[in-house]
């Protein structure tokens, strides 16, 4: 069960709150610098999937990830652990079966009409990691998903458990969906993806070109890896109905080369096999998204892991400098209910980015709003059955501002910005010593009858206020 996934990161997520920023936190990148606003509860957006009451069929899942389809308006939800039974007026969830996976569509920002679930299914879930009706030896969690440039097929990356041995990770496989409008009914191939059973491929699945790009955790180790499958490939590999489509990972060296030969270099779960693009990723880490955001012309990467009570977000100017991005930590609004379960108790997890939700109206240069959603979860069964809040998406959002490097002066200017504080200081400390001296030549030539005096300090006196004048404006 996910819990028991859950539990396994909450021991190993104990430690600092706050992530220390790679580098100097102002200016981040390229002399810009970036601020983000407290995280405000989305209660509209929460509220349409609440379990409500009466109800039967779906009452609650994780991962709550969403894919905007062709027609601009639906999006697909793709979620994890299922929980599904009836609710009645009054009293807990009456839970009757959890399936690993599910799915549903939504009209974006249609506040008023709740989503369309696919038929609540038992057992291995609705995305299945064999053929037939018999019980699958795996499990299929879908964490991200990405949808084609000119269509509606949609890749899900997902972790294929094993039913036996503990948090029993096998491999990262890649489901795409032939007609996610069809839900449960939907043609679906698998495609094991190459070094799949050493890097988990499920940071975060996004497309950029012609390339579809996943951000990977290797399951031995704390290194993170990017790599990126030809969307040409992928769907041709879909059309032959499976197949793994070929895969290429950056290297140490900053190259794409293929997944095949990296994989004999050594063990994969190590730098050698790619470059280690981590430094700003928790080694609790495994899952989020991955979004670029066309005002802040960043990309952005939601995460939070365990026992936490900050959202973390991570922003990079291309598919591959996480390393020399920066990172902020937004600390979680606070549940809305007057829960009576202790806060070191609740599991917070599973950030998801929803991209199509934000007001695009609202948006301006280096200026943008960022929704997220997020699962709350507890260890104690029977809170969580009784606790509505608990084991659905919360949804919270922050506006991101980014301020551009400062201009750079002319040549011919005046200004300098780009001089340090303390040489600022010493240039007035040395022009406020010439302006002394300046005087008590003159002094020293009054007293003294010479003539000649009084044209050329007047001509130095001048010359000492430009400096003055220049080293005020620094």
């Amino acid at each position: 069960m996910l819990l028991l996934r859950l539990a396994a990161a909450a021991m190993a997520a104990r430690g600092p709150s706050r992530l220390q920023p790679h580098g100097d936190p102002s200016p981040g990148w390229a002399g810009g610098a970036l601020s983000a606003t407290a995280l405000s509860q989305r209660a509209d957006l929460t509220k349409v999937f609440q379990p409500r009451r009466p109800s039967s069929g779906w009452l609650g899942a994780d991962s709550s990830a969403s894919v905007l389809l062709m027609d601009g308006e639906t999006s697909l939800w793709i979620w994890a652990d299922t929980l599904i039974g009836s609710l009645g007026q009054q009293g807990p969830r009456q839970v009757v079966g959890m399936p690993h996976n599910s799915l549903s569509l939504w009209k974006s920002n249609d506040l008023s009409s709740p989503p369309k679930w696919g038929a609540p299914s038992t057992g291995d879930g609705v995305i299945r990691s064999c053929d037939g009706n018999a019980p699958c030896e795996t499990y299929y969690w879908p964490i991200n998903g990405v949808r084609e440039k000119q269509g509606n097929r949609v890749a899900i990356a997902c972790m294929e458990v094993s039913y036996t041995g503990f948090l029993n990770v096998t491999s990262t496989t890649l489901v795409v969906l032939d007609n996610p409008l069809l839900l449960n009914r939907s043609i679906y191939t698998r495609h094991e993806l190459p070094l799949g059973k050493s890097i988990m491929w499920t940071l975060g699945t996004f497309r950029s070109g012609t390339f579809l790009y996943l951000l990977g955790r290797a399951m031995a180790g704390t290194s993170v890896h990017v790599g990126r499958i030809s969307e040409e490939t992928l769907w041709a590999a879909a059309a032959a109905a499976g197949g793994a489509p070929s895969l290429e990972i950056l290297d140490g060296s900053g190259q794409w080369v293929e997944a095949t030969t990296v994989a004999t270099k050594g063990d994969p779960a190590h730098a050698d096999a790619g470059a280690d693009i981590g430094v700003l990723f928790k080694a609790t880490e495994t899952e989020g998204s991955v979004v670029y955001d066309e005002s802040l012309q960043l990309w952005y990467w939601c995460g939070l892991q365990g026992i936490d009570s900050n959202l973390t977000l991570r922003f990079s100017p291309t598919v591959s400098g996480w390393a020399a991005g920066y990172a902020v930590q937004l600390p979680l609004p606070p549940r809305s209910d007057a829960s009576s379960v202790p806060a070191n108790e609740y599991l917070n997890y599973g950030c998801k980015a929803h991209p199509e939700l934000t007001a695009a109206a609202k948006a301006t240069k280096d200026t943008a709003e960022l929704i997220f959603s997020f699962n709350t979860n507890t260890l104690n069964a029977s809170q969580l059955a009784a606790d509505l809040e608990l084991y659905h998406p919360r949804f919270v959002s922050t506006q991101i501002r980014v301020r551009p490097p400062a201009p750079q002066p002319s040549s011919q200017g005046k200004k300098h910005p780009g001089l340090s504080a303390g040489t600022v200081a010493a240039i007035v400390v040395a022009a406020v010593l010439v302006a002394a001296a300046v005087g008590a030549l003159l002094l020293w030539r009054r007293v003294d009858g010479d003539g000649d005096g009084g044209g050329g300090s007047k001509q130095d006196e001048l010359q000492v206020r430009l400096e003055l004048a220049h080293g005020d404006d620094l």
